[in-house]
Formats: C-alpha cells, structure tokens, sequence
C-alpha cells in the first residue's frame, strides 16, 4: 500500500472550511483504493470530526460541486 495520496492542487480555491477540506481529502485518499464510499461515521472517525460534521461538510461539498 502507498503512504501518501494525490490532492489536486485546485481545491486550495474552492473556498472550502477546514472541515470541508480534511472530509474532502479523506474521499480523495478513499478513491485511491476500494474505499470509494465510507460511511459518514468512517469520514468523522478518520478526519477526527463529530458525524454531524461530517454530515455538514459532505452535504456542503455537494452543494458546491466538488463531490
């Protein structure tokens, strides 16, 4: 397994919150392996954020195109 994912240098410009961009590189990291769809409790445990932010920044990242 590699020790290290890709994150496109854009997202920097998405005007996201912290929260929206530590859930956003998570799902990059998941799309890199089999992973492709956690649940909101494996987003929040992985990015050391309640559920509820999970859910909020998922949603957020929606709404703004980026997923």
């Amino acid at each position: 397994m590699k020790e290290y994912f890709r994150v496109p240098n854009s997202i920097f410009g998405l005007d996201l919150t912290s929260s929206e961009m530590v859930v956003l590189a998570y799902l990059y990291r998941c799309s890199n392996n089999s992973k492709a769809f956690p649940s909101y409790t494996m987003i929040a445990r992985s990015c050391h954020i309640s559920r509820r932010t999970a859910i909020r920044a998922v949603k957020a990242l929606e709404i703004k195109g980026t997923i």
